[in-house]
């Protein structure tokens, strides 16, 4: 049997392959997963009949004491607003105010790599959050209404995705002069500058929440599921989220079949490898019994008399003391006896006279 050290480098391969192809089916079955829940979720309007809905929903399980009703996983769309104080940009010029507000400080700089060249690299410095109580309303429910409905947003920093814009960006180059500029080349590291960026969720902007849907005691809340599905705070409808991860997994799949295909591949090369070493392993075999039948035929040969010399016609041009007993195929020659033909194919030698390779030998009988 063929060694499995022969292999290494293909089971190295095809191990490599078979974690990636784990991860991408992983990443795939889980788009597909949530592909379903997004489609089978229901659509709940925020309207006057809000806490109706979803009371009476097919979906909707109530609690122990029936003092309130959760849809598992349910989508409601609306506008944001604040319950509350809002939040105030920092750094815009406009008077920006929203409910959620992150700040993020990136240094940008120059690194000499390894192989010698200058590489862009970045590096978080700092970030803050600051956030206000919100819900989703519809502004165009209730108009003449006093309390217009809504559904307060629970936990919106536990959401898979939070679409937020970005009201500020600015980036602030180092100011250095030539000196320092000089020595980031001689150190191998060039400081570029500071980008200072804000986003906010604003108030007014149209979300798509899809979430665990509670209405209850303290009123009606958006909330991250309990059964860990993936929760939602963004501005697509829900046809183009659906969208969008059908891009996703469109890409998983892809990725998938060409590293299935590469895995294939190196399977199908190590085969033929395992194929040929057994191959050539069998000659080897076939090869050696040959060598013993000749040996075991010396016993019916006639006694050569005391002094009588071998010719040198026939005088194994190895060992010079035994006649020449096999042909050496494919070259040929009627040159070497059996046991010096064992010792050449054993240690891999070519034929002591054309220097061709040994594939086979074959018994010689020479006059």
């Amino acid at each position: 049997m063929p060694d499995v050290g022969d292999f290494v480098p293909e089971l190295v391969c095809m191990g490599v392959d078979l974690v990636i192809c784990g991860v991408l089916y992983k990443a795939y079955s889980t788009t597909n997963s949530i592909l379903r829940d997004l489609s089978g979720s229901p659509q709940i309007p925020i309207d006057d009949n809000l806490r109706t809905v979803i009371e009476n929903h097919a979906a909707s399980v109530p609690s122990g004491d029936a003092s309130s009703y959760t849809i598992p996983y349910a989508v409601v769309r609306g506008d944001v607003s604040p319950l509350g104080k809002t939040v105030c940009s920092s750094y815009s010029t406009d008077m920006v105010k929203g409910v959620i507000q992150k700040v993020v400080f990136t240094e940008h700089k120059r690194n000499m790599s390894r192989t010698g060249f200058w590489v862009d690299s970045e590096r978080l410095l700092h970030q803050y959050t600051n956030h206000a109580p919100f819900c989703l309303a519809n502004s165009q429910e209730s108009m003449f209404s006093l309390v217009k409905p809504y559904v307060e947003v629970l936990d919106w920093n536990d959401a898979a995705r939070v679409d937020l814009d970005t009201v500020y960006d600015n980036f602030e180059s180092s100011g250095g002069g030539l000196g320092s500029h000089i020595w980031g080349w001689v150190v191998g590291d060039m400081q570029k500058g500071v980008q200072k960026t804000e986003m906010m969720l604003t108030e007014g902007t149209t979300l798509t929440g899809i979430g665990e849907l509670v209405a209850g005691p303290m009123g009606i809340r958006l909330q991250p599921p309990s059964d860990g599905r993936p929760y939602y705070l963004v501005k697509n409808s829900l046809t183009s989220l659906i969208k969008e991860i059908e891009s996703n997994r469109t890409v998983f799949k892809v990725f998938l079949g060409i590293f299935g295909g590469v895995g294939a591949f190196i399977s199908g090369a190590a085969l033929w490898k395992y194929y040929k070493k057994r191959q050539v392993e069998k000659e080897a075999r076939v090869n050696q019994d040959r060598l013993d039948t000749i040996r075991a035929d010396r016993a019916n040969r006639p006694v050569r008399e005391a002094g009588d010399n071998i010719p040198e016609s026939i005088q194994c041009v190895v060992c010079l003391g035994a006649e020449r007993e096999v042909i050496l195929l494919d070259c040929g020659h009627v040159c070497v006896c059996a046991d010096c033909a064992d010792e050449l194919i054993r240690a891999g030698h070519a034929c002591p006279v054309c220097r061709a390779g040994i594939v086979r030998v074959m018994p010689a009988y020479v006059s």
